[in-house]
């Protein structure tokens, strides 16, 4: 049986509704029950940013063996990075935006992150990208991707993962579900016009896992409350991940 973190947490957002991602994943799970799951749950309000709570979260992690989270908004990625991740490791975010704003002043939060991260991590690989980009925000651990890169040039996007890949050790994967066009899932906090469809990201994700030693993943930014429900577009997305992390993607599911 595979065990998976839910994390109830959206409070670093400036729109509400994430935290309810993980009650519509559950109903799904319990109507459709595809795969043979454990849910573990955490409310993250409990847990503030401490090396206490970082060695909680470490321990409830590799003590139950998961690998999965699922939240909540994107800040969780901050607070699951500082529990579990070695040296030497590569951060690869599928995101619509880039949650970078050098020299910040306010708490760690969905839109600010990646900051907080640059010592955590070798290199920083957002894929999907297609905000306004600001000069400020340039770093030299930061790699962009933008969407029409994965569509329409995905040999130079492999290409250059690839050798980030071969420089570090594990890899912490994380899934912003707004990477999506929403003209396919439009349940999210801040959409913006274009992004990849469910098969593009499906199949970046499990060529990902294929060349690379995965320790971790989330999946962030669904909110329920926007836009269509998705839940089921939501659950199967899941329910297809957790499949390639398995390896047991079946030929006429790729």
């Amino acid at each position: 049986m595979k065990n998976i973190l839910l994390i109830d947490y959206d409070a670093s957002s400036k729109i509400p509704g994430c935290r309810f991602a993980i009650q519509k994943f559950y109903e799904q799970h319990i109507t459709k029950g595809i795969l043979k799951l454990n849910l573990i749950t955490v409310k993250f309000n409990n847990l503030p940013n401490s090396e206490v709570n970082f060695r909680y979260m470490n321990e409830l992690i590799f003590n139950n063996d998961i690998s999965l989270a699922i939240g909540g908004d994107h800040s969780i990625t901050y607070t699951l990075s500082k529990s579990i991740m070695t040296n030497k490791s590569l951060l690869i975010i599928f995101d619509a935006h880039l949650d970078y704003f050098p020299n910040h002043t306010s708490e760690i939060c969905n839109w600010n992150f990646i900051e907080e991260l640059l010592d955590e991590y070798e290199y920083i690989i957002v894929l999907g990208y297609r905000n306004i980009y600001h000069e400020c925000a340039k770093h030299e651990k930061i790699y962009l991707f933008s969407s029409s890169d994965l569509e329409y040039n995905s040999r130079y996007v492999k290409e250059s993962i690839s050798k980030l890949i071969e420089r570090t050790n594990d890899i912490y994967l994380s899934v912003d579900m707004d990477v999506v066009s929403p003209a396919e899932f439009d349940s999210v906090s801040f959409p913006i016009i274009g992004g990849i469809n469910f098969t593009c990201l499906l199949y970046f994700i499990e060529w990902i896992f294929s060349v690379g030693q995965i320790l971790f993943c989330d999946i962030v930014e669904y909110n329920p409350l926007v836009g269509g429900d998705n839940a089921i577009m939501f659950y199967q997305f899941v329910t297809r991940l957790l499949k390639i992390q398995e390896g047991n993607l079946k030929d006429d599911e790729k």
